[in-house]
């Protein structure tokens, strides 16, 4: 299908233009919000949420490179049946 072209650092990355609208569960911007207050108490308030979120993905894609890869997985699996609440669309975060 159609691609888009996103920067990254020096080069550039295709995705596809279907590439669904990150969504989230309200109990994951309630612990990402969590991870935030306990980690602000330290770094203070130059951290921000989105430093949590990164954080997070660089070391689940560690984890997806290593021996805990397939822990990665079942736990995938398990989320992927769980039952959610309706999902939060970004703008509505504050």
């Amino acid at each position: 299908g159609p691609m888009t072209r996103w920067p990254e650092s020096n080069s550039l990355r295709l995705r596809p233009a279907s590439w669904e609208r990150v969504t989230s569960w309200p109990e994951d911007v309630e612990r990402v919000h969590d991870l935030w207050l306990e980690l602000s108490t330290r770094l203070g308030s130059h951290l921000h949420h989105r430093d949590v979120v990164s954080v997070a993905l660089r070391r689940l894609k560690h984890e997806v490179d290593s021996e805990r890869r397939e822990e990665v997985f079942l736990d995938l699996e398990y989320e992927m049946q769980s039952i959610h609440g309706v999902e939060v669309e970004p703008d509505d975060v504050v």
